[in-house]
């Protein structure tokens, strides 16, 4: 079990670097280590020596693949690995030490032998990611959003939404709402047949790379999102792309688009019905990540994390899904008229729930614009004494509370545990 960082900034905060570094178990001298590797400074013991990034770069947008096949002689296997695009490290043509055209998506291929690991990257880039190429192609883009096909059927496929294009042809520059579908695959270089094995005489295996525009339904703003960068993108329900958030021409969103990849082309886009921010909603961010294909919590869901919000960065996680939680809010007025003269203040609470397992609360920081969880009573109820109570007093002078199952019902799994119950909430504020 192996983890894998590709780049990023030196500890003088501006240098980039293309060194690969794992975190897993290798083999020394008849030892087994485990810890950190720079793989590019030791090297490996199969495929490239010393691997490395093909440019020295950070912040790529990156999308991990199970199954990324590679030639072997007339055949071909397959291995884990990641494709990742765009990032600090890219240079658009014509500029001093451009490498847009060849390296503005790469992917990484990696193997665990018996031994240890080996490490290899290579271009997934083509024509389509050319500085100069026409409208309607990728060319040279920052912020670009990237996830993993959530279609076994389709390989080594990517999904890639927006971004913003710069330094192309007249009138391709600027914010993009595209899609773009990526494959990576091997071919034979003579036929038939076209796909390994390959038999046909001299024939070899080779990779194949293809990009393709997908074909969508709506106009912006109204029935599609409008174009922009740093958003995130995952698949929720199969085949049901979600892009959440980003940055647009009026500054950082905070709406939620479905594309439907399981209708006919073009495909349609629907904008999601969101809870209110910042209580019960991530609200506007940029830069954010986003985790799909969960069938969390017995429904289809998409988690999110971190982002930037209003230019600070943020370490929260949401669950996005389309079956809401059995939840109550519940106001609490203090009944403090002064509560900065207030002195040795005490706060305890007290729920009472039927279940063996009850419902999990939850208290509103609004100073942090989260919800804090205060406990996940067992055995009928909980006693919970908070610290600090005043930091939890909103302007109104009321305390809010939060009743949020974690489980969810849907239409085909209803069941008593998704049920959110509550016999009691007792609030004790003590005071001089």
């Amino acid at each position: 079990m192996n983890v894998v960082v590709a780049g990023g900034v030196k500890a003088d905060g501006t240098t980039l670097t293309n060194n690969l570094f794992a975190y897993g178990s290798r083999t020394a001298f008849g030892n087994i280590y485990l810890g950190w590797w720079d793989e590019t400074a030791e090297g490996t013991n199969l495929g490239t020596s010393n691997p490395r990034l093909l440019v020295p770069n950070a912040g790529m947008a990156s999308a991990i693949l199970y199954g990324i096949p590679v030639p072997a002689g007339t055949n071909q296997n397959f291995f884990y690995g990641a494709v990742m695009v765009g990032g600090r490290g890219i240079i658009p043509a014509g500029q001093a030490g451009a490498n847009n055209d060849t390296a503005a998506c790469q992917y990484l291929t990696t193997f665990s032998g018996s031994v240890n690991p080996t490490f290899q990257v290579s271009s997934c880039t083509t024509s389509q990611w050319a500085t100069g190429a026409a409208a309607g192609q990728i060319g040279y883009r920052t912020g670009e959003a990237l996830t993993q096909t959530d279609d076994g059927s389709e390989g080594a496929t990517v999904y890639m939404f927006g971004g913003n294009r710069a330094n192309g042809p007249a009138g391709t520059s600027g914010l993009q709402n595209d899609v773009w579908k990526g494959t990576i695959s091997v071919v034979c270089s003579a036929g038939p047949p076209a796909t390994p094995p390959c038999t046909a005489v001299g024939a070899v295996a080779q990779t194949q790379i293809t990009w393709t525009l997908l074909s969508t339904a709506g106009t912006a703003p109204a029935t599609a999102p409008t174009p922009r960068s740093g958003s995130a993108i995952a698949f929720g329900e199969p085949r049901k792309l979600i892009v959440y958030g980003g940055t647009d021409a009026t500054g950082p969103t905070q709406d939620a688009w479905e594309l439907d990849l399981s209708a006919a082309s073009p495909y349609p886009w629907r904008k999601l019905a969101l809870d209110p921010a910042p209580a019960l909603d991530p609200g506007a961010r940029t830069g954010a990540t986003m985790l799909g294909q969960l069938f969390y919590m017995s429904y289809w869901a998409t988690l999110l994390f971190g982002g930037s919000v209003g230019g600070t960065p943020t370490s929260d996680v949401w669950a996005l899904s389309k079956q809401s939680a059995s939840r109550l809010l519940i106001a609490a007025p203090a009944g403090l008229n002064s509560p900065d003269t207030a002195t040795n203040l005490t706060f305890k609470v007290h729920s009472a729930d039927p279940s063996f397992f009850g419902t999990p609360l939850y208290i509103w920081n609004g100073g942090n614009s989260r919800w804090d969880l205060l406990t996940q009573p067992i055995l009928g109820g909980a006693f919970i004494s908070l610290l600090n109570p005043l930091a939890y007093l909103q302007p109104n002078g009321s305390f809010y509370f939060l009743l949020n199952s974690r489980n969810r019902s849907t239409p085909t799994n209803l069941n008593t545990s998704n049920v959110g119950t509550l016999d009691g909430l007792e609030i004790s504020i003590g005071f001089q």
